[in-house]
């Protein structure tokens, strides 16, 4: 479980990543993420440069790319693609938690490998199906 999770994140974000144009890329993503934390915006140009020709019908792995552990790292904490969901979506809030869906997706990973009697527990475990209340901060 906890290795599908990580590898749907890796997956994610590379898609995404790729996906972008240059022009978005460039202009918009690269400065966003520069402003929050250059380094990450320095990693964010080895993963474009080393995902620039990635075959998203094909098995995306950490290994195949050639990325340093920093920017794997980067990838796999849910931080780059917290990066993309924030400036394209703003803040954005999760069923019955303030957490972001990247901070779930971690929280799923360190919890101790769960046994699910049914899919439909695993799915309320994960927040795909549940109530739907949503929370928001206060300003």
């Amino acid at each position: 479980f906890q290795q599908a999770l990580i590898s749907s994140v890796f997956k994610d974000t590379i898609t995404n990543i790729v996906r972008l144009s240059s022009q978005d890329f460039k202009n918009k993503f690269l400065p966003f993420v520069r402003a929050s934390n250059n380094t990450h915006g320095l990693l964010a140009l080895e993963i474009r440069e080393k995902t620039r020709k990635v075959d998203l019908d094909g098995n995306v792995e950490e290994s195949s790319l050639g990325l340093s552990a920093s920017a794997t790292s980067l990838i796999i904490s849910g931080e780059l693609l917290q990066y993309l969901n924030d400036m394209y979506h703003g803040k954005r809030k999760s069923y019955l938690s303030l957490s972001s869906p990247c901070q779930h997706v971690m929280e799923w990973v360190q919890f101790a490998d769960q046994q699910f009697d049914s899919v439909w527990e695993m799915l309320m475990f994960s927040g795909l199906i549940g109530y739907p209340i949503v929370l928001e901060r206060s300003p």
